[in-house]
């Protein structure tokens, strides 16, 4: 066994690593725990020799899901948790994304941020003993004392050239229809989603992305003297990709919309005074930080798209509307019914990162029994089969298959550039704050 027993996967820097780190410092502190952060991407690097006990998965659909499956071949023997970092649908997502082979639903533990995830689980036969209700950990990083882990308004502003005395309008993007590749929407289709929906999703995605811009572009142009816009693109997508796509739609956009993926969303709501988004959670997050909030609808939205949680937020249908709330000087407060809405549905932990560290360190030290039946069950069917399926050599094609088609070009290449130094850095950040408040 190697000094790290746990594996902690990550999929998204931006929505997952503090929340990682954090709540790794806790467990090395609290439960004497060694922690390893890997990307899903690098997981190929890891030796033979490495043997965790322990694997946090930021999903967990079906074994075979790529890295499921990887993961699953490589290390039989682990304790799986499926942190599932995506729990909040739209109604075209709410059977798509949920736990749907044996696997998933017998053999691993579940965190849940909600009674209704509990509910929603335990309808799919999942064993109540293998569900942990905790709440949002990444949520309670809007309060204190987390929040001030964060870089401030003025360090965002030196760094990037931006105004402080000016309104920073901050829209992170989430039109991720538009932006899958033709691969990637085979992939979904394959998987179960409903074809006339993605068709749906797809059109709606693009005209609202390119009418956005087009608001965004104006108000930059003219009331350039009183606004900052911040663009940022989902973390599925590298950059390069986001800008290529961007300018295809509108070539001759505007330098005064600063397109920026440095830096995760909480750094920007913190220090950003207006939050506008398509259906995107991170109004949620803005309403927790207590920030003016809009949804951006220049179309009506389709039902698939359609989730409870917008009837909280107050939307934007024209430029017009759009143009008098960039312009007011007076903060809205209508972030306040969806801050209640969010802590009164995923807070059940009052702090979950703790919550998160105290479910993993108490974790039983051998896998769940419908695990190792399972794994019996695998071990024997590779006796008879062509043993392909735990062959290094063929888990590795599926990898080579995506740089030689292009897949590489649009999936968030950008976190395997800077993963280790974002790791270290928030390792000697954070370790302060928490060997302080234990």
């Amino acid at each position: 066994m190697q000094n790290h027993s746990i594996l902690w996967c990550i999929e998204h820097i931006a929505r997952e690593l503090d929340v990682a780190v954090l709540s790794g410092i806790i467990l090395a502190k609290k439960y004497h725990k060694n922690v390893k952060f890997e990307l899903l991407s690098r997981l190929d690097n890891l030796p033979d020799s490495y043997h965790p006990s322990v694997i946090l998965l930021p999903y967990c659909y079906s074994i075979n899901d790529g890295y499921i499956k990887k993961c699953f071949s490589k290390w039989p023997n682990s304790i799986f948790v499926n942190l599932a970092w995506e729990q909040i649908f739209y109604n075209a997502n709410q059977t798509y994304k949920l736990p749907r082979d044996y696997f998933s639903r017998q053999c691993v533990y579940h965190h849940a941020w909600s009674k209704k995830r509990v509910n929603t689980l335990k309808s799919l036969k999942i064993p109540s003993k293998h569900i942990f209700l905790n709440g949002h950990p990444a949520y309670k990083l809007y309060d204190d004392p987390y929040k001030t882990l964060f870089i401030s308004r003025r360090q965002l502003a030196e760094e990037f050239g931006l105004d402080q005395k000016k309104k920073w309008v901050f829209f992170p993007e989430n039109y991720s229809w538009f932006f899958y590749s033709p691969d990637t929407i085979k992939k979904i289709l394959k998987d179960g989603q409903n074809e006339q929906a993605v068709k749906t999703m797809q059109s709606f995605c693009e005209k609202s992305f390119e009418e956005v811009i087009r608001w965004l572009d104006r108000i930059v142009r003219e009331g350039a003297d009183d606004v900052e816009v911040i663009l940022r693109p989902r973390p599925t997508f590298s950059l390069s990709y986001f800008k290529e796509k961007l300018h295809m739609m509108q070539s001759n956009i505007s330098d005064r919309i600063h397109v920026l993926k440095t830096y995760t969303v909480r750094e920007w709501i913190l220090g950003s005074d207006i939050i506008v988004s398509s259906f995107s959670t991170t109004l949620i997050e803005a309403a927790l930080a207590k920030k003016s909030i809009y949804m951006l609808q220049p179309y009506r939205l389709p039902s698939e798209l359609w989730a409870d949680w917008y009837k909280y937020i107050d939307t934007i249908k024209t430029y017009t509307e759009f143009k008098l709330i960039s312009a007011s000087a007076s903060k809205s407060g209508n972030y306040s019914v969806l801050n209640i809405w969010a802590r009164k549905n995923f807070f059940h932990n009052s702090d979950p990162i703790y919550g998160l560290a105290d479910i993993i360190g108490k974790l039983e030290s051998k896998p769940l029994t419908t695990l190792i039946n399972f794994r019996k069950e695998r071990e024997m069917e590779e006796k008879t089969d062509s043993k392909l399926w735990n062959n290094q050599y063929f888990l590795s094609l599926g990898k080579v298959k995506n740089v030689i088609f292009g897949k590489k070009i649009y999936e968030n290449i950008d976190d395997e550039s800077i993963f280790d130094r974002e790791v270290s850095q928030r390792l000697t950040s954070y370790r302060n704050h928490i060997n302080n408040s234990i």
